[in-house]
């Protein structure tokens, strides 16, 4: 499986799972809390090499929480679960921002490994030895 493929399926999923925890945020009601399971597909997403798909996550996710407040057809406004939106908006926006470096760092690693495999295709016979080795190429 190619990177490419690899980065849309981590899309797809962070997508299906972002609407799968919408639908139930609208059908469990009142719930304080399922801003919790909205930090997962953000987890998900920062383990990709690009910072645009963390920061779409992290949008989608915080308009979709407040989205669903407003769905919810009460007449009056429930403080707690308010509250417990707000409090999961500054967690995911914390998250987001927490998060970003380590999306930088992967992108930086994937494209050193690339580096190195090119490198190691188009060596001179001059390497005396190449050890392959299970976390990469070991060069003595």
């Amino acid at each position: 499986m190619t990177e490419h493929q690899r980065g849309m399926l981590r899309r797809t999923a962070v997508i299906a799972l972002v609407a799968a925890i919408f639908a139930l945020d609208v059908l469990v009601r009142p719930n304080p809390q399922v801003w919790l399971a909205y930090v997962l597909p953000l987890i998900l997403a920062a383990r990709g090499s690009r910072n645009l798909d963390l920061i779409v996550t992290a949008a989608a996710s915080i308009l979709l929480i407040l989205f669903a407040f407003v769905l919810f057809p009460s007449g009056t406004v429930d403080w707690l679960d308010l509250a417990g939106r707000l409090v999961g908006i500054a967690v995911l926006l914390a998250a987001s921002v927490l998060l970003r470096p380590r999306s930088r760092l992967s992108a930086q690693l994937e494209q050193a490994e690339s580096e190195l495999e090119l490198f190691a295709e188009h060596a001179p016979a001059a390497i005396a030895h190449v050890r392959r080795e299970p976390g990469g190429l070991c060069y003595r």
